[in-house]
């Protein structure tokens, strides 16, 4: 049984990333980057693109012409982050998830953790303390 991969953006702290044909990879916005850096192909991109290069918002824009199915953009106003999108996404496999992000650095590290609680909060409230 595989296991969903999320790679979300913040700072990249490994150099590579063991993903088997069983995985289920998810590039959530600007972690889109690392997957090219990580030489992964992500299964899905999510996210509304506010975090992405403007060479990978065309690149998006391209596979969402050819492969729609691999591409869920979200708008920009909502009431759940990109992350917690992907992690819902992740849920609907019932196969394990595993994210790989750490908080950027500066004044968006408060954000990041508020997103983070939310998102760990929900899935504590899914499946009991870890």
């Amino acid at each position: 049984m595989g296991k969903c991969i999320l790679i979300g953006a913040g700072d990249l702290t490994m150099g590579e990333l063991s993903v088997t044909e069983e995985d289920y990879v998810i590039a959530v916005d600007g972690g889109l980057s690392y997957c090219g850096l990580l030489h992964v192909e992500p299964d899905l991109i999510i996210g509304d693109c506010d975090s992405m290069s403007e060479q990978e918002k065309l690149a998006v824009e391209q596979l969402q012409q050819t492969v729609p199915e691999k591409i869920c953009r979200l708008p920009e106003c909502k009431d759940d982050t990109d992350m917690l999108a992907a992690i819902k996404r992740g849920w609907s496999w019932a196969i394990p998830i595993s994210v790989f992000m750490r908080p950027p650095v500066g004044d968006l590290i408060i954000p990041w953790r508020i997103s983070s609680v939310c998102c760990i909060s929900k899935i504590t409230v899914r499946w009991g303390t870890w």
